[in-house]
């Protein structure tokens, strides 16, 4: 980060003077004897220069390390091929100037995307960018002062591509042919020089993943990790529908089964028989739970049910990749860990999905989805039917009114679901999504503002008041189901989708201090979105159960299916990987690379610490990884090929239900 800021300077300096308008006027420059050299050569080496310049200042902007300068350098040549096979100097100046303002909004792009999601913006998901106009506000909010760079950037490129210059012709023709040839053959060099990278990054194991994209960044730049993004998305899909080895097959038998474990008899059965109600509550961290922002609790009405009578599960972790809460449905429902380069709701929306909600409609469950938003965000009214869910509802269903930020607020949202609920046929299984409390955290109502939030950042402030909310909106959920004659015979679960992606300066972080009830520790890791505090409450509530209790297992997303089965007293099927978290120990995997286990905590760049914050050597991690790695790829392998029935032996039956 220490170089970024002069090499992103420098970088701007010779895009400047590359720039045809800007260079015709600086006489020093035209009285130079290469002039005419360099006047032909000028929209190529704009966007060279402009390329670099851009990415450069992607580095300074999300507070990276600079990448490898001779191979950005490359990359940055190949991307002006375009404009060195224009075949005449308006045209080439048109195309320079478009591929500037292209390359500038990308970055802008992904320098917004990474500071929410840690990574960059995956170009071939073009299913995902219809969605795009539903986070405009997050968009607003997470675009910082220093982004307007990217808006010089694009205006520059405008600039380049209307304006005409002077008209006079410099050199020789026969002069500016061998320029032209020159331009091209240097260009198709470097776009060899970046192919041949290509193949050889290609055939390397590594490219099979996404663990950090850290660095890819300081290997090849912006550019360039786009293009190695592109590439391996497309050999994904240009294997996509060939049918796995029996090598493959048997090998993932062989880990499943290695990897099972004995779970203590413990609370099986407990809920056998019983309805189930799930919320997914967006954006929901532990952290709230028990905190205090001026002495008021955040989460009071969950805190006492926790205290009073639930089934607490202390060690789980956010396991979202690129679509959280998609990802946080997929891994939920179905125990397998999110696909690490698209969205597996867009992209396997046609796979035979073995998840919890067509497990319990085998049982003889009526089965059913709620949430307040369109059916065609995260693709929902496709891949329910996938999961198993017999109904789903949506604001079509729910209605619109009285709209708090996306849809309408968590008040009204539950209990609108708990009225599909009633006429629903027992034993069902009902999923409920929330969605007031969704970034950036600013679409709560002074009116519906029931905890003093006053001295912390204002996206803090915000997410601590939309939680509080919630807590009010389940408060009266409960309230509305103990009336219901089938509260007795009915269990609810709740978890968050993921975390909610705030960091603080050091200024914010100070004033969350003042404010909220949190040791030292946790608000540096929270500030900094460490791995310690990415983790999510799951709260499960048995009627009848005698007394509350807590349970400490390491665990994550995956494990959620598997608890409730176990509750249910129903096997899990052999694809889900994820493990009941009623024992002891306990580990987690990340798609990025990250895990715990235990005390240990291994972070995405491959450093090794304590979750109390101490640094461990490297090595001492080394194991977690490598079992991380195994879980990750078999998971993936199993959803790429489709094979989740085919693993649990439900493949016959499922299609003798429906037929030939």
């Amino acid at each position: 980060m220490a170089w970024g800021v002069p090499v992103a300077l420098v970088t701007s300096v010779l895009f400047a003077l590359a720039l045809v308008p800007v260079s015709e006027r600086i006489p020093w420059l035209r009285a130079w004897r290469f002039w005419p050299v360099l006047r032909e050569l000028e929209p190529v080496l704009a966007v060279v220069f402009g390329a670099q310049c851009v990415a450069h200042w992607f580095v300074v902007v999300s507070e990276l390390r600079p990448p490898r300068f001779l191979m950005c350098l490359v990359v940055s040549l190949a991307l002006a091929m375009p404009t060195a096979a224009a075949p005449s100097a308006r045209a080439r100046r048109i195309v320079a100037g478009v591929s500037i303002a292209v390359l500038s909004v990308l970055a802008f792009a992904d320098a917004v995307y990474f500071r929410y999601f840690g990574g960059l913006l995956p170009l071939v998901s073009a299913s995902t960018a219809k969605q795009g106009w539903a986070v405009l506000s997050s968009v607003a909010a997470l675009s910082l002062a220093r982004d307007l760079v990217f808006l010089a950037l694009l205006a520059s490129g405008v600039w380049l591509a209307a304006s005409r210059g002077d008209s006079a012709p410099d050199g020789s023709r026969r002069l500016r042919a061998l320029v032209y040839r020159a331009g091209i053959t240097a260009t198709l060099g470097a776009v060899a020089i970046v192919a041949f990278d290509m193949r050889s990054w290609l055939a390397a194991r590594d490219s099979q993943k996404i663990f950090s994209w850290r660095q890819p960044l300081s290997e090849t730049g912006l550019f360039g990790s786009h293009l190695r993004d592109v590439a391996r998305v497309v050999r994904a899909a240009s294997s996509a529908g060939k049918p796995p080895s029996a090598e493959t097959i048997d090998s993932l038998e062989k880990f499943l089964d290695s990897t099972r474990v004995a779970v203590p008899p413990e609370l099986f059965g407990i809920a056998r028989g019983k309805n189930l109600i799930i919320v997914q509550v967006e954006a929901f961290q532990q952290w709230v739970i028990d905190t205090r922002a001026h002495g008021v609790e955040i989460t009071p009405f969950l805190n006492r049910l926790k205290r009073e009578r639930g089934f607490y599960f202390h060690g789980v972790w956010d396991q979202t990749l690129i679509s959280p809460t998609a990802d946080a449905e997929f891994l939920t429902l179905n125990s397998l860990h999110p696909m690490p380069d698209s969205a597996v709701v867009f992209r396997f929306s046609d796979n035979d999905f073995v998840a919890l909600p067509g497990i319990f409609a085998r049982q003889g469950y009526s089965t059913f989805s709620a949430h307040a938003f369109e059916r065609g965000f995260w693709n929902r009214a496709t891949i329910h039917p996938r999961y198993g869910f017999q109904q789903s509802f949506f604001d079509r269903e729910l209605g619109t009114q009285p709209k708090i930020g996306w849809g309408i607020g968590d008040k009204a949202f539950l209990l609108r679901a708990l009225e599909r609920v009633d006429t629903t046929r027992a034993p069902f299984l009902a999923f409920l999504i929330t969605l007031t409390s969704h970034h950036p955290y600013g679409y709560l109502p002074r009116t519906e503002y029931h905890i003093d939030t006053s001295g912390l950042p204002d996206m803090l402030a915000g997410y601590v008041g939309s939680v509080h909310y919630v807590d009010e909106a389940l408060e009266g959920f409960f309230a509305a189901l103990a009336k219901r004659p089938y509260a007795k015979d009915t269990v609810v679960a709740i978890y968050g989708d993921h975390e909610a992606r705030i960091a603080l300066d050091h200024a914010g972080e100070a004033q969350a201090r003042e404010v909220l009830s949190l040791d030292a520790r946790t608000l540096k890791d929270l500030a900094r979105r460490s791995l310690a505090t990415r983790k999510i409450p799951l709260l499960v509530v048995v009627p009848g159960a005698k007394e509350p209790r807590v349970f400490e297992q390491v665990g994550g997303q995956l494990d959620i299916s598997p608890t409730l089965l176990h509750l249910f007293g129903l096997p899990k099927p052999k694809a889900m990987m994820g493990t009941p978290l009623v024992g002891k120990g306990g580990a987690v995997f990340r798609g990025d690379g990250s895990a715990v286990a235990g005390d240990r905590m291994r972070l995405a760049d491959g450093n090794c610490r304590t979750l109390a914050g101490d640094s461990l050597p490297a090595a001492e991690c080394d194991a977690l990884a490598r079992r991380g790695d195994e879980q990750l790829q078999a998971s993936w392998a199993i959803t790429r090929y489709n094979l989740a029935e085919r693993l649990s032996g439900e493949r016959r039956a499922s299609r003798q239900s429906h037929g030939p």
